[in-house]
């Protein structure tokens, strides 16, 4: 019974001393590594190559400098577990699949683009022929007002000549020709009225005009576009 208990503490023993063993080697083994580097710094022209190894070279590392672009390769045990060349290929890869996904897409943009200008092309047309059409009727409108402001301006005289003739008949009226003399006094409002209005419409033939040249002017540019 005790020769058992001897050589289970035993083996217990063994196995203590050995995982400190390795930790002390692994905390206390030195890290060995050579290398060189040669360039100038200002010109950017710098190259250089280092090696290091750890644990009799289970872990070991490689970096190289070539026109100031730093390259690495790290291996364990002797397998390659990163390395800057799979990066670099990645990166090649990732390009080249931009660019040929981008490649139809910028076709498809440019189609896209090409059919933008035609529809614009096509709106400016319109709205040309639109604006054409908009300032013909404009015009049309103001030739309308200008003849009917000079309508209402050849009116003025006989108004006029009215307005006196009822106003000299109100005064020559007797006291007595109360109902009579009080229609004239209604249609000499009527007429002073009208006439107020046609001197008003009157005093805009000018503005009215000046506009109807400015939209013949534009009308003009429009048809010369």
């Amino acid at each position: 019974m005790v020769h058992i208990l001897l050589l289970i503490l035993k083996i217990i023993g063994i196995i203590v001393l050995s995982i400190l063993g390795l930790a002390l080697l692994i905390l206390f083994f030195p890290i060995t590594y050579v290398g060189k580097v040669n360039g100038n710094i200002e010109e950017k022209k710098i190259t250089g190559n280092i090696r290091a190894g750890w644990l009799f070279h289970l872990l070991h590392c490689r970096l190289w400098i070539e026109n100031t672009e730093i390259h690495y390769n790290i291996r364990l045990l002797g397998i390659k577990i990163k390395s800057s060349e799979t990066k670099e290929k990645k990166k090649k890869e990732k390009r080249k699949n931009q660019s040929e996904e981008q490649s139809p897409k910028n076709e498809e943009e440019k189609s896209q683009d090409e059919l933008k200008e035609d529809s614009v092309k096509e709106t400016d047309i319109k709205q040309i022929g639109t604006s054409e059409n908009e300032k013909e009727q404009e015009i049309d409108a103001l030739e309308a007002k200008i003849q009917e402001l000079e309508n209402a301006r050849a009116k003025i005289p006989g108004l006029e000549q009215r307005a006196k003739m009822l106003s000299s008949e109100i005064d020559k009226m007797s006291f007595f020709s109360f109902s009579k003399k009080k229609a004239r006094k209604a249609e000499l409002a009527q007429c002073q009225a009208q006439l107020e209005s046609c001197r008003s419409q009157a005093a805009l033939i000018d503005s009215v005009r000046a506009e109807h040249e400015e939209a013949k002017a534009e009308f003009a540019k429009l048809r010369q576009a």
